[in-house]
């Protein structure tokens, strides 16, 4: 099947087919380049009452430039990936500092932003301005593998730029802003990875892996590296007047600018070494722990990340007088006033079910 054919198919199909997304209901592209950025490693119904929550709090660029870090990072929670949330804050203050609040509209332009890639690029300039580049991400990869048979790994440079060659063909032969929203819907839901609806794919007698039926054995990608784990040891350090200690993640590393109880990482998931847990409480609140210091154990959580898996197992040190001033590296919060912060899901998880302070 040749790319103008693959058009006509997939736009035929679409006109029947579309999905009612609310950030497709006009041009600007503020609203579509928010949208993709939250739909990066994020379903359409999880993104969406985050798309609705970013226009009311940020309804435009200037608001999102304006907001500090811990506003945008605080309506992110939940999200995920949270260096999306750090880009595209950062993106937003340098086009009012660039373009004078004026989103480019240009695709050279547009990629160079940071958080920005060749597809978030592409969606941006199709939809907004109707510039022909085509989208290509994960169910663009899946289809488009599948239609041809390849078993060859998609992640391989000289496969997946056969691919992208394939999709820039096609697109010429369609209204850029209908190609990829059709090839997006589609990919979203007939082409899925696990049970494609084959039968009734309007592409099945062209598609080499409908026909051999190996649809599910496409698209092939080179072995992943194994997951690693990290053991994270938090300490929730509470005092009689309703304070508790927390902390802001400022290295380069998962959850950056999110706060956390004071940690300890260690290599596996036995109890650090009482001498690291006195010193570290010893940090953070520039006092030496008392003779009957029996930090106790409340919970074991996890969270699954991309490339890593999370171990967090959660004590209690309750019950001391804190000084009214700590080590500037930490913060002492009244509990009332904790969810101001933004936290990764497993402390999240952990007010919700044993803290009660969020």
């Amino acid at each position: 099947m040749n790319a103008q054919k693959f058009a006509e198919i997939l736009l035929n199909w679409w006109k029947d087919n579309k999905r009612d997304l609310p950030w497709k209901k006009d041009r600007d592209p503020y609203k579509i380049w928010l949208s993709e950025i939250i739909l990066q490693q994020t379903r359409v119904s999880q993104g969406t009452p985050y798309f609705h929550k970013f226009l009311l709090e940020y309804p435009d660029i200037d608001s999102l430039a304006t907001a500090s870090t811990n506003q945008v990072m605080k309506t992110w929670q939940g999200l995920g990936y949270y260096s999306r949330a750090r880009n595209l804050h950062h993106t937003a203050r340098e086009i009012v500092s660039t373009y004078n609040s004026v989103f480019p509209d240009s695709y050279e332009k547009i990629i160079r932003l940071k958080g920005i890639g060749s597809y978030t690029a592409a969606a941006i300039v199709s939809f907004a301005y109707e510039l022909p580049y085509a989208v290509v991400d994960g169910n663009v990869i899946r289809l488009i593998s599948r239609i041809k048979g390849i078993m060859e790994p998609v992640d391989r440079v000289p496969i997946k730029k056969k691919i992208d060659q394939f999709v820039d063909d096609a697109i010429k032969f369609a209204l850029p802003s209908e190609f990829n929203q059709a090839i997006m819907d589609f990919g979203a839901t007939v082409c899925v990875p696990g049970n494609p609806s084959c039968q009734n794919c309007p592409f099945y007698t062209y598609c080499v892996a409908g026909q051999n039926e190996t649809a599910r054995e496409i698209p092939v990608k080179s072995k992943k590296n194994e997951r690693k784990t990290r053991y994270f040891h938090y300490f929730e350090i509470s005092d009689i007047q309703g304070k508790t200690i927390i902390q802001q993640r400022i290295e380069k590393d998962i959850w950056k600018t999110l706060y956390q109880f004071p940690v300890i990482e260690t290599n596996s998931d036995l109890c650090p070494d009482i001498l690291d847990i006195k010193t570290m409480f010893t940090e953070a609140t520039g006092k030496e722990p008392s003779p009957h210091f029996d930090p106790e154990k409340i919970v074991v959580l996890k969270q699954i990340l991309t490339h890593r898996n999370i171990v967090g197992t959660f004590y209690r040190i309750k019950s001391i007088e804190l000084p009214k001033e700590i080590n500037n590296q930490y913060c002492l919060v009244d509990r009332q006033k904790v969810s101001n912060f933004a936290f990764p899901k497993i402390m999240i998880s952990y007010f919700a079910e044993f803290c009660k302070i969020h």
